[in-house]
């Protein structure tokens, strides 16, 4: 499975976009050093829910029932979640 680690603050996202969403500008110079975590939150301010280790954004249900589809389940809340076929493997013939 795909990880999304803050080596920063250590948390894990279950997508690149939430992931980038939680890093922030500390000041309003905007300054690439000035860069920080948000908390959880205001993480949860922003709609992020973490569940499964990760923080994510949910899925809308249309999402959420084009995945269950494709996986054949119900359960999937995350884009990804448990799954990496979005991911081809360009090694693979």
């Amino acid at each position: 499975m795909k990880m999304n680690k803050c080596i920063a603050c250590g948390l894990d996202f279950s997508s690149v976009k939430a992931f980038d969403t939680h890093r922030i500008f500390k000041d309003a110079k905007r300054s690439w050093l000035s860069r920080g975590c948000m908390t959880p939150s205001e993480m949860t301010n922003r709609g992020m829910e973490f569940r499964n280790g990760k923080w994510g954004f949910p899925l809308s249900e249309s999402e959420r029932k084009r995945l269950s589809a494709l996986k054949g389940s119900e359960n999937s809340r995350f884009f990804g979640e448990d799954d990496e076929s979005h991911y081809p493997d360009k090694n693979k013939p």
